[in-house]
């Protein structure tokens, strides 16, 4: 859904996605 690069802050979703 979420890019860590993109959304740092959803880094840890971004992680788990």
């Amino acid at each position: 859904m979420f890019n860590p690069s993109d959304e740092p802050s959803t880094s840890t979703m971004s992680t788990h996605d």
